[in-house]
């Protein structure tokens, strides 16, 4: 935990940086505020955020097969992951997650002081982590969630030494300080970004006394900000404004068609260069890779029977398909074989181990997707160096 004081503009910023599950920043948080008495109390969060840390997430009227379609099935399964992951760690510390954001905003308005919400959305946030990185980052993405969830112990159970680690740290920026390191890319976006939109935030804000509660790993990147403005420097991130902005969206069109237009090139080619044979072998293995790997991946994430013989007849044509995912056709198929029931949407909060993920109704539909459609990805990779094999 840390405090700063910094003087800029005519105003006093306190900025507290916080562990999202430390009993010690609840308190820290409650005695600057109470003695302070500042103009404006910001939080790092945005709007909806803020409604979720005070009601709950509600989930009870989520499309599953919409969010399927829109492309969001990895990622709110990776938010879901660390959000429960920071929820079972919170509970061995005793410290829900967040409890000190939801402290500083309860005093706040207690005290009948104006509440900053400093950070940006959620959703601008994740859109533009999604544009900036490749097909192929996603790809390496989806294989790390997998293995996250696949890969670990049942249970994340912490001893003494590492609770108390956990009570003088920021969880949640550590967490995404390891997915940096593989995508430089995300960092920039998670985390950079965000520092200058709560900086700028802050300098903003017209109050002449301002506490300021984020996560420790920002408490850096802000500092560094406001520091920028005070000297006059130029800050080399874009302005409040500019980071608000959503990314247009990238056009999949050469994905779309490159595929199938690829696949009839090869197939024509073959068949009049090497003959029917072997124009018969590509079509065989294009149906059987297709068929075995996505069904493996449907297998994999505790797909019925229906669903998975379903994937293995399809997935050929879904590869082909510009406007069909492999994922997308099990998601419907597993929908309707066993449609997930009010119980699996409330206790999306409650998911302890990987056990859980795969029981989850909600949660089982979207790993069947994500690695139904690695699955599919992996066989139409497979396919250049088989037509080498075969040309060779």
């Amino acid at each position: 935990m840390s405090l700063y004081r910094i003087q800029t503009g005519g105003k006093e910023i306190i900025l507290i940086g916080t562990a999202h599950i430390s009993r010690a920043s609840v308190e820290l948080v409650e005695k600057t505020i109470r003695d302070e008495s500042p103009d404006v109390v910001g939080v790092e969060l945005d709007e909806l955020r803020l409604q979720q840390l005070i009601h709950g997430k509600k989930w009870e009227n989520t499309n599953v097969l919409e969010l399927i379609r829109s492309g969001q099935a990895g990622l709110v399964l990776l938010n879901l992951f660390l959000a429960n992951m920071q929820k079972q760690l919170g509970e061995q510390v005793g410290v829900a997650p967040g409890e000190e954001m939801k402290v500083a905003v309860e005093h706040a308005r207690e005290k009948k002081i104006p509440v900053l919400l400093m950070d940006r959305s959620l959703q601008i946030t994740m859109k533009r982590a999604m544009n900036s990185i490749s097909l192929w980052e996603k790809i390496k993405l989806g294989g790390s969630l997998a293995s996250g969830l696949f890969g670990g112990n049942e249970t994340t159970t912490l001893d003494a030494k590492k609770i108390e680690e956990l009570k003088e740290t920021d969880l949640v920026t550590k967490l995404m300080e390891e997915l940096s390191k593989q995508y430089p890319k995300l960092k920039k976006t998670l985390v950079d970004e965000r520092d200058a939109y709560i900086a700028h935030s802050l300098i903003q804000c017209p109050g002449k006394k301002i506490v300021g509660v984020v996560g420790m790993g920002h408490v850096k990147g802000i500092l560094a900000h406001i520091e920028n403005h005070k000297a006059g420097a130029k800050d080399p991130m874009p302005s409040l404004q500019e980071l608000n902005i959503l990314p247009p969206t990238k056009s999949n069109k050469l994905m779309e068609w490159g595929i199938p237009i690829v696949f009839v090139g090869i197939l024509i080619w073959l068949l009049l260069t090497q003959g029917a044979e072997l124009s018969l072998q590509f079509i065989g293995f294009w149906v059987i890779g297709h068929g075995v790997l996505a069904g493996m991946g449907s297998l994999l994430g505790g797909a019925h029977w229906k669903t998975i013989l379903g994937v293995v007849s399809t997935a050929w044509l879904a590869a082909l398909h510009p406007l069909v995912a492999a994922g997308w056709i099990a998601a419907a198929i597993e929908t309707k074989v066993n449609s997930p029931v009010m119980k699996d949407f409330t206790s999306l909060d409650k998911l302890h181990s990987v056990g859980d993920f795969r029981k989850n109704r909600v949660t089982q539909i979207l790993l069947i997707t994500v690695l139904t459609n690695l699955g599919s990805m992996a066989a139409t990779i497979l396919v250049i160096p088989y037509l080498i094999t075969i040309l060779g």
